[in-house]
């Protein structure tokens, strides 16, 4: 590995060679060291630097408050003073008005101003057949690339919306209810109730074009295969595969760690250093717009957001003896909860839990093929 960082490359702060994580603004830095949490550099360098004030905070409000002290006794005397709070050591006492140290204020890329509709149309991106640089396995990172061949596919160009799944739900309420389904593929933060007779739909209209989340991999597996691959344009639509996630994040021609290449930030033409997605770094703590950094957190083949915002649903499909498929649920891309390293392209996460469960960090995008569809 070679030698790490000895400065922040957006706050100039020098890090320590054992921090992976820049300990003032919270940058994630190079090389990338994977047996280490890289948020725990940062929370150790809070703890230190607020023990240190504190400390000195604490022993300046002692001497006061002994001084206090004192001149009560003084004046009133007795030995109820003994039990004033006053005289009670300050140094043991948690300080409440400390904070950690500010984070630079951070600026984004614009979003688009116009929007297509409140519902977002589907849009398709081809990605070719041939070969990519494949990242390597999970319990193998550090190792060397490989070159895969994947045939060609479509995918999404944006994370599913809370928008599109209303439309599915409305769509496919008679069947999902039937199946006893419905109230289930709700949104948690829809915050809707199903004794109210209302029609599930986001709650506030911000949400129509952020990442739908708290839906389980295999809600998101119906939506693709059961009412999608039956809409015009979209025949075959299914989950991604993690080979074709992976290229379409990656391109063709480099094994770059993030869609648009190896470097965490950019520049902008009036030297404003700009985050290119919504990760912990960023500070947004919460899912923004599909479109929100989509000049700058995007793909070679065009595909948007696969760094950031939030993770994906994937599924490798596999062929059982009895003719039937089986699916294997992983996660791939980063999140607004998670720091930049861990939204690297090759990072990877296997769902031993199965597909039954549903988070606030988890959407998807799909993709489809023809001829077999899915």
């Amino acid at each position: 590995m070679s030698e790490r960082q000895t400065h922040c490359p957006r706050c100039g702060r020098q890090a320590e060679p054992s921090f992976s994580y820049c300990p003032q603004c919270a940058m994630a830095l190079d090389p990338v060291d994977f047996d280490r949490d890289a948020l725990s550099d940062r929370i150790r360098y809070i703890r230190r630097e607020s023990a240190g004030r504190g400390r000195r905070h604490a022993l300046v409000t002692s001497l006061a408050n002994v001084a206090v002290g004192l001149a009560v006794l003084i004046l009133v005397g007795g030995g109820v003073l003994l039990f004033h709070p006053a005289l009670v050591p300050s140094l043991f006492r948690p300080d409440h008005n400390l904070v950690p140290p500010n984070v630079p204020a951070v600026l984004h890329p614009d979003e688009p101003e116009e929007y297509l509709s409140p519902i977002l149309p589907f849009e398709w991106v081809k990605i070719p057949a041939g070969e990519f640089w494949f990242g390597p396995s999970e319990g193998n990172k550090g190792q060397d690339l490989v070159r895969v061949n994947v045939p060609e596919f479509e995918i999404m160009k944006y994370e599913v919306t809370n928008g599109q799944w209303a439309k599915y739900l409305t769509e496919e309420r008679e069947r999902l209810e039937a199946e006893n389904r419905f109230a289930s593929s709700v949104p948690a933060n829809w915050e809707w109730d199903a004794s109210s007779g209302r029609t599930p739909y986001p709650p506030r209209e911000e949400m129509l074009d952020k990442p739908v989340v708290y839906i389980t991999w295999y809600e998101a597996h119906d939506f693709c295969t059961s009412w999608l691959a039956r809409k015009p344009g979209s025949l075959g639509a299914r989950l991604p595969t993690r080979l074709e996630w992976e290229k379409a994040a990656r391109g063709t021609e480099d094994g770059r760690k993030w869609p648009w290449g190896d470097d965490w930030f950019y520049i902008a033409s009036d030297g404003t250093s700009l985050l290119r997605c919504n990760v912990l770094e960023t500070g947004f703590n919460e899912p923004v717009s599909v479109r929100k950094f989509f000049r700058s957190d995007v793909s070679p083949f065009g595909v948007v957001g696969m760094a950031g915002n939030v993770a994906e649903f994937v599924g490798d499909r596999y062929e059982l003896p009895n003719g039937r498929y089986s699916y294997a649920p992983s996660v791939k891309g980063g999140t607004f909860l998670t720091p930049a390293l861990d939204a690297m392209i090759e990072a990877n996460m296997e769902l031993s839990v199965g597909g039954e469960f549903d988070w606030s960090y988890v959407g998807f995008r799909a993709a489809r093929s023809e001829p077999e569809g899915q």
